[in-house]
């Protein structure tokens, strides 16, 4: 058995009302001249519950730096209204604003050819008025509340770069990489101190790959005349379906931000400690290749897609988190390792 932290308090609400949450947006496209499109938007918002209303600005600017390749610029508010839960927690939480971000994102994006396109981005985000409990913000770490109050930031920033190769003929691709960080900020300080939050993973990429054998039909290539790696294929795996799909996915994510909690040998109970600084660890990273079949089958009034798909291909132990247990040990708890799955779908 595992014990994490210290009892808490608990809370019942059963409230019924109506409140509604009223919304509309204004956008407006512009062409300056054959190489400059601007696009403008407000969007205004209102909700009953806590009585707040917001007013959000958008701007994005393409500017064709030639046929292919464009350089795009955008700027944008976004307003998100507190939980129910939140809400429901306690009676002066009906005050709280609604939290926003306001968004930087600049990008290339070019085409390679018509089926081949590239896309790189970089972006800056900060949040305001994120809601947090109040017992935070005060000295005391003994304070006992249900209270939320206005005073969270938090921000990010990182750069993604995509890939994509669609599937004209036979063969299809995608990748993508992303480096980023995402921060909260330590209201317990008087500083503006930040800490990683709990995904701020930093580094993130997967790949996909996948390649498609037409086996029956009148315009494909005959089996016979195709390369011999696809003639073996086809014949050990076709099975009498119309199409075989062969693909692979693999993903990396870098290690989980996590707060190690502390052990009180006299009481036998894990607890966080109230003054010890957020997410200073990380599990290892991330790690996982697939491998899935698709066979195709066409009937006269229905399709059959028949599937089989490895999962963590090389058996490689992914941390998903960490197990406190009584005896002041701890333990990692393990996602599973080789993993098929199978199974269809009827098309109609």
């Amino acid at each position: 058995m595992g014990i994490v932290g210290q009892p808490y308090d608990s809370a019942r609400s059963n409230t019924n009302s109506s409140n509604p949450r009223i919304g509309g947006f204004v956008q407006v496209k512009y062409e300056l001249n054959p190489s400059i499109r601007v696009n403008l938007g407000i969007r205004a918002g209102y909700f009953k519950y806590t009585d707040f209303s917001w007013i959000s600005p958008r701007l994005g600017v393409q500017y064709s730096l030639s046929p292919v390749s464009f350089l795009n610029l955008a700027y944008g508010r976004h307003f998100q209204t507190p939980n129910l839960i939140e809400l429901a927690f306690d009676s002066d939480n009906d005050n709280l604003r609604s939290k926003y971000n306001d968004q930087f994102v600049m990008g290339l994006e070019h085409f390679f050819s018509k089926d081949t396109r590239g896309t790189f981005e970089a972006y800056w985000k900060t949040y305001s008025d994120i809601p947090v409990n109040f017992t935070e913000t005060t000295p005391d770490s003994s304070d006992r509340s249900f209270k939320l109050v206005n005073e969270g930031h938090a921000k990010s920033y990182g750069v993604e770069l995509f890939l994509q190769k669609k599937m004209a003929k036979d063969f299809f691709g995608t990748f993508s990489y992303s480096w980023y960080r995402a921060f909260n900020q330590d209201v317990r300080s008087d500083d503006e101190k930040y800490y990683p939050q709990t995904f701020d993973f930093q580094h993130v990429a997967s790949i996909v790959g996948g390649y498609r054998i037409p086996l029956k039909g009148t315009n494909i290539i005959p089996i016979s005349k195709r390369n011999g790696l696809v003639r073996f294929i086809a014949k050990a795996l076709g099975w009498g379906s119309d199409e075989l799909e062969l693909s692979f996915r693999y993903r990396y994510v870098g290690g989980k931000p996590y707060t190690p909690l502390s052990y009180n040998h006299n009481v036998q109970r894990w607890y966080e400690d109230p003054t010890a600084e957020y997410n200073t660890e990380r599990l290892i990273a991330y790690h996982r290749f697939d491998i899935i079949i698709l066979w195709h089958s066409n009937y006269e009034k229905f399709n059959v897609i028949s599937y089989f798909d490895l999962q963590n291909c090389f058996n490689r132990d992914n941390i998903w988190d960490i197990q406190w247990n009584a005896d002041g040990t701890q333990s990692d708890i393990y996602q599973y390792k080789v993993f098929p799955v199978g199974g269809f779908t009827i098309e109609f």
